[in-house]
Parts: structure tokens; C-alpha cells; sequence
């Protein structure tokens, strides 16, 4: 599966938040909030699963499904706070078709 630079940006945001709020814990829910339409192919394919009802043009929370456990749990690493900066501004972006 190939990821566009835009799938990058809202994988590297769930791995940022998996990390420094959730502790690396892959079962905790609500990992992202996002429009459905930034992550339909992201749903689609099991990496997340709305946590409740879609809704269009409305901000849903996303939790991890298997195919999202599967790969996250290849990228749980501590995150300075430099880094999550980083990530969360946009400056860095974790390319996922590279494969850790």
C-alpha cells in the first residue's frame, strides 16, 4: 500500500499522539479527530475506524484498527518535545511506505 504525502501527515499525527499522550498504549481509543474525507482510504483499508457515527464535513474521533495495530506497533519510540513540535507543525513527516 503507498501512502500520499497527505496520508503521511495524519499518520505521522497519530503516531506524534500515540506516543506523548497515549504512552505507546496501540489500544487506546481516540487517537485522531479528522474530517471522514481525509481518511477514507485510511478506513478503508482498517488502519482506523471511526469511533462513532460519520457524519459529513463534520470532525469524527478515530481509533487504531488491526491494520493501524499492526502498524504502529513498529513506530512507538520516545518523542522529544522538539520533536513533537516538529511533527506537529508539519515541518517533519514520517514517510510510511518505508517501512521500519
Amino acid at each position: 500500500m503507498k501512502f500520499t504525502h497527505k496520508e503521511n501527515v495524519i499518520l505521522t499525527e497519530v503516531c506524534r499522539r500515540l506516543n506523548v499522550f497515549k504512552k505507546g498504549n496501540l489500544h487506546e481509543p481516540l487517537v485522531i479527530t479528522a474530517f471522514p474525507y481525509e481518511v477514507k482510504k485510511l478506513v478503508s483499508i482498517g488502519i482506523l475506524t471511526p469511533d462513532s457515527t460519520l457524519a459529513p464535513r463534520i470532525r469524527t474521533w478515530y481509533k487504531l484498527g488491526h491494520a493501524g495495530k499492526e502498524l504502529f506497533k513498529n513506530y512507538i519510540f520516545e518523542i522529544s518535545d522538539k520533536e513533537s513540535l516538529s511533527f506537529f507543525t508539519g515541518k517533519n513527516c514520517i514517510d510510511f511506505n518505508e517501512r521500519k
